[in-house]
């Protein structure tokens, strides 16, 4: 018996793209981009996002700084529930 992988839905493939394409923009994102490939909406979003906010990324004096909080600030939350039976 072989698993086959379904096919990305048309929106992921979009995503997909357009992570491939913006590889070289920001190369600061490079550890995220590697850490949540399966999630190209994720990837498409925080790209999206760091396009937005490049003039501060390209400021001499505290653009590291500002790199450095976005990339901190795009990791996802997570949510950790359980159930306690009473």
């Amino acid at each position: 018996m072989v698993a086959t992988q379904a096919a990305p839905a048309p929106n992921q493939q979009d995503a997909l793209r357009h992570v491939k394409k913006s590889d070289d923009k920001f190369p600061f994102l490079e550890d995220l981009r590697l850490k949540y490939e399966h999630q190209p909406v994720f990837i498409q979003a925080v790209e999206e996002m760091a396009l937005s906010l490049e003039p501060l990324f390209n400021d001499k004096e505290k653009g590291e700084f500002y790199k450095r909080a976005f990339v901190m600030m795009a990791e996802p939350e997570r949510t950790i529930s359980f159930r306690v039976p009473w």
